[in-house]
């Protein structure tokens, strides 16, 4: 039986942004999260049951050299669905800023993204989803469009 494995991406909190997602703690969590980082580390590098590998991109194969010295990977970029190559909202102008992806406050800092663009006046174009996605909207001017 043939075993892919798509990596989208290593487990980023324990690897390379682990200082990043560190800092957002508190001391408690800081200190929980130092214990279990190690063992999440020897686990993650355990684990090899796939015979083919698949990356996202090239920075993600990369990594998955870097990080589980897997050489060989096919890089297969993940398809846009066509309404977002096509459409573009009736409310915006030609030139505007976009950021694509999950919608979190925790790492991605998407409200400060936003609350820069707010204090610019600049045009933003968000798509994606997440947990914080209500509380985007709401603090989102005038010059800012979700789709």
């Amino acid at each position: 039986m043939e075993v892919i494995l798509y990596l989208h991406s290593p487990n980023q909190y324990i690897r390379e942004n682990h200082s990043e997602y560190r800092k957002k703690f508190s001391s408690r969590q800081r200190i929980i999260f130092d214990r279990i980082v190690p063992y999440l580390r020897t686990r993650d590098s355990k684990h090899r049951q796939y015979n083919k590998v698949m990356t996202n991109s090239k920075y993600t194969a990369g990594l998955a050299n870097k990080y589980y010295g897997i050489q060989h990977t096919t890089v297969l970029y993940p398809l846009l669905h066509e309404k977002f190559t096509t459409t573009q909202p009736a409310s915006m102008s030609r030139n505007y800023f976009l950021y694509l992806g999950r919608l979190t406050t925790f790492v991605r800092e998407v409200d400060v993204i936003i609350t820069l663009f707010n204090e610019l006046q600049l045009p933003l174009l968000i798509a994606g989803s997440g947990p914080d996605v209500q509380y985007l909207k709401s603090i989102a001017g005038p010059t800012i469009t979700f789709v």
